[in-house]
């Protein structure tokens, strides 16, 4: 099943690895500005949201005894179907040049997407119910197979262009994958509706079981909300940086559009290599929120470089500098978001799905907005606020870090303290009374005071 789903999983990371890099020549054939192109990059996410929404009231039914009207199979070899249909409708000649049929085309597939993205993800956990490690490694490679098709797509975008080529062979490459796809659900044993529902029911009951004995710490609500923004700028500047990196590089300093291309791929490779490698050594590390923390730093780093690039646009610009940040973000977009979505666990949070779904809003929120607003922020000519915006959204990143990391560590510090201050006779601070180990000692100290002529245990001494 594993298998099955990673290679479904890199049509959608195909297709929006295959967008950004396409949208200067689909702005020439359709004539839509780079603010018409970044609302309907807009409305994709959106859709995607919506999508998403389905998958959960869907999803839903799967966990209950009542049968659904379509197996899981059905919907999703639907969903891939659809998802061929829109990139067929991309680069078919009669067609390419309308503005609504783009826009539809991206809505749809956006549905689509929200559907199958988290479908994998669902149906992958459910099979893996009762091994939290197996659950990361599969979910890991999941995601590494999303952006292997993240990576393919822009290079062989790069290829076509290179040679003359234009942007729309990939659409049509990315609509024979879609149906090559949607055969392997069809006929794989692996994703029969047998093989499915059963670990659905199953898992439900004991996730019920799980909820009703676990009790939260009172930082919960910090640590989860911390987390969401963090996801809101980590996604958001994965995707923006995905689909207006071509442009940026190619309008600021008029770098061809097949080596931009070519560095989109390489963007999509670094975050490839870095989820792989996450993957394998996950289960060595013993705290996530130092890889946070070193991601986000890296990151930030990184975006500088952005800054640099753009004030050097009298000389030509320095292409070195794009390399540069575009590797350094995608090597730390690599782990960040998965690190971010399982770090609650590790603050001792249960993850219910009401939080896992604020963490995905969260994402969500940053995948549909900070496309578009940079795309409104390159209609006005405003390039120079690209790279200062990937400064602040990673200063958010360490910022929110740092604040869940302290939430969860305050409890433990305090209760450090508190056996310290014990230890040395002195008052608790969190009751305000004398503690118990001084209240011991004391009573030590006065049984052992040899009697002068004066009571033991007198007020005057302190002994009671």
């Amino acid at each position: 099943m594993l298998s099955v789903f990673s290679f479904s999983n890199a049509v959608n990371g195909g297709f929006v690895g295959a967008v950004g890099p396409s949208l200067p020549m689909i702005g020439i054939a359709t004539g839509l500005s780079s603010a018409a192109l970044g609302r309907a990059v807009f409305i994709n996410r959106c859709s995607k949201l919506l999508g998403t929404f389905f998958w959960t009231a869907y999803a839903r039914t799967l966990q209950e005894d009542r049968d659904v009207m379509l197996p899981p199979r059905i919907v999703l070899c639907s969903c891939l179907l659809v998802s061929a249909a829109c990139a067929l409708a991309i680069a078919s000649p009669v067609v390419r040049g309308s503005a609504l049929v783009l826009q539809t085309s991206l809505a749809l597939f956006g549905i689509s997407y929200g559907f199958t993205d988290p479908g994998f993800t669902l149906l992958t956990i459910w099979k893996l119910h009762d091994s939290a490690r197996q659950q990361r490694t599969h979910v890991a490679y999941l995601n590494a197979g999303y952006t292997l098709g993240a990576l393919m797509a822009p290079a062989l975008l790069a290829v076509s262009l290179s040679t003359g080529g234009s942007c729309y062979f990939c659409f049509y490459a990315l609509a024979a994958l879609a149906c090559a796809a949607a055969f392997c659900l069809a006929v794989s044993p692996a994703t029969s509706h047998e093989a499915l529902i059963i670990p659905a029911r199953r898992a439900k009951r004991v996730v019920q079981q799980r909820d009703s004995d676990t009790s939260d710490p009172a930082y919960a609500p910090k640590v989860i909300g911390a987390m969401a923004l963090v996801l809101f700028c980590v996604t958001g500047c994965e995707h923006g940086v995905a689909t207006w990196l071509p442009t940026f590089g190619h309008i600021v300093s008029g770098v061809p559009l097949s080596a931009m291309a070519l560095m989109s791929s390489t963007f999509w490779g670094a975050i490839c290599t870095g989820r792989l490698a996450w993957a394998a050594l996950s289960d060595r590390v013993t705290s996530g929120w130092r890889v946070l923390i070193l991601d986000a730093s890296v990151m930030l780093i990184s975006a500088f470089f952005f800054i640099l690039f753009a004030a050097n646009t009298d000389s030509g610009g320095q292409t070195w500098q794009l390399w540069v940040g575009a590797i350094g973000l995608g090597l730390g977009f690599a782990s960040s978001l998965p690190c971010a979505i399982t770090l609650p666990s590790e603050a001792h949070v249960t993850v219910t799905p009401s939080r896992l779904f604020a963490m995905n809003l969260g994402g969500s929120a940053g995948e549909m907005f900070l496309p578009f607003l940079f795309g409104a922020a390159f209609d006005q000519g405003w390039y120079a606020v690209f790279g200062p915006s990937l400064v602040a959204m990673q200063v958010t990143v360490l910022s929110a870090t740092a604040f869940a990391w302290h939430s969860a560590r305050e409890p433990d510090l305090e209760a450090e303290t508190e056996l310290m201050l014990e230890a040395e006779g002195a008052t608790s601070p969190t009751t305000g009374r004398e503690s118990p180990i001084a209240r011991d000692v004391k009573l030590m100290e006065c049984k052992s005071r040899p009697r002068n002529g004066r009571a033991s245990g007198s007020v005057t001494d302190g002994c009671r």
